[in-house]
């Protein structure tokens, strides 16, 4: 016998969906594809992989080239097990100053004025509005005169054997703040060559700056160290003249510009480890370690106006196109461009105007050590001006309003 139906009962509810709940899902799909567009516009797809309140230490060395000690003796000696790094075999410090290639990577782009102040997109200015407490450690002074009002903390050292305890001083608190600390080691802009072009005395006087060099990152590496999360850069600046080229040792030859470029994750996840051999510059350190923060939007990551670019893409291995199809270079009074086969060094008028008259060209892949100007008994043929085209583009050309000493920005 069926069971009796409750006097006052409702009959079932009509099949379908009412029309105020028709509204509701369709307010809810609107608000979750708002959501799903704003995360898209300021954080990636996959940025979990790595914490987001990193500490940074970028250690900048001059006198560090890429023939100094090989990319698992640096790593060892930044306390690091060499296959949790990623490596670039193919970096170049931005010139033969190493306060100008401090600039350009943190700017992230070519500084061409030194007296430029630092802008509200430098590295450290960037970080400091982020909430990291920044700190320079700077034994030139040069460095800190031109950008220290970027920094938070400022500690000016006279030798860099000084950097250790400097930085142990401001980075061992008990801060929750996030900190960013950017060690610049130009062993004083101590020349090698200032009295003498021999060969064998400016290699014995090499291997003794060198074994300083190492010293210095050692103990700065351990004086890092702590339990937080930490990403690490180690990367070189102007390496040393060492007899390559005794009639031009101030010109930006790659003997002295190509430099070890590394970083890996202390205490953290998120960085594959890799070799890349694509064509890298110091301007490249800015975007990259914003993109590691997460702490650029979409439209600035796709900025190609500047310099720099981001070399995040290929840490993850989603990009394996090459990151520059060439670079410019600074030297004393000449700017240059490399691409991976050529070379062309050009001296300037001022300001900072590239002039084609007196220009050298190299084939890299068949010369190397750059010996043999290629533009020495001729004149210029495509290659060449091809490359003073892209010198141009990349330099300006000044106009009348811009400020003395200064190039016109692309």
């Amino acid at each position: 016998m069926p069971d009796p139906v409750l006097t006052g009962a409702s009959d079932p509810p009509p099949a379908g969906w009412t029309g105020r709940e028709r509204l509701a899902i369709v307010a809810l799909l609107l608000a979750l594809v708002g959501l799903a567009a704003l995360r898209m516009g300021t954080r990636r797809a996959d940025a979990a992989r790595n914490p987001l309140d990193l500490d940074v230490l970028v250690l900048h060395v001059a006198g560090l080239s890429a023939d100094a000690a090989t990319a698992e003796e640096l790593a060892r000696d930044l306390r690091f097990d060499p296959a949790d790094m990623q490596v670039w075999s193919n970096a170049f410090a931005q010139g033969t100053d190493p306060t100008r290639s401090a600039r350009c990577a943190l700017a992230g782009d070519l500084v061409r004025d030194l007296s430029d102040p630092p802008t509200d997109r430098d590295l450290p200015v960037r970080l400091g509005a982020e909430g990291w407490r920044t700190l320079l450690v700077d034994d030139s002074g040069a460095l800190s005169a031109q950008v220290g009002d970027g920094f938070s903390v400022v500690a000016p050292i006279e030798r860099a054997e000084d950097a250790a305890p400097a930085l142990a001083a401001h980075w061992q608190t008990g801060d929750p703040a996030p900190r960013f600390a950017f060690v610049h080691l130009g062993f004083g802009h101590e020349p090698l060559h200032a009295d003498t072009t021999e060969a064998h005395v400016l290699a014995e006087r090499y291997r003794l700056r060198l074994r300083r060099v190492r010293e210095a990152i050692r103990s700065v590496a351990a004086a890092a160290e702590t339990e937080r999360p930490q990403l690490v850069v180690l990367l070189g600046a102007a390496g040393l003249e060492r007899g390559e080229h005794p009639e031009a040792p101030e010109l930006p030859w790659d003997a002295q510009l190509h430099v070890p470029l590394l970083m890996g994750l202390r205490n953290a996840a998120g960085l594959p480890p890799g070799a890349f051999a694509t064509l890298v510059q110091g301007a490249d350190l800015a975007p990259t370690v914003l993109d590691v923060l997460d702490l650029r939007p979409r439209p600035e990551r796709a900025d190609v106006s500047r310099a720099g670019i981001s070399l995040e893409p290929h840490l993850h291995g989603w990009n394996a196109a090459p990151v520059h199809e060439d670079i410019a270079l600074f030297g004393t009074a000449h700017v240059a461009v490399r691409s991976p086969r050529w070379k062309l060094i050009a001296p300037i008028d001022p300001p900072l105007r590239p002039r084609q008259e007196g220009s050298r060209l190299y084939a890299l892949s068949e010369d190397p050590g750059e010996q043999n100007d290629l533009l020495a008994n001729g004149e210029a043929g495509p290659v060449a001006e091809r490359l003073f085209e892209r010198l141009r583009w990349r330099f300006g050309v000044p106009g009348p309003r811009d400020p003395e000493n200064t190039a016109q920005a692309p």
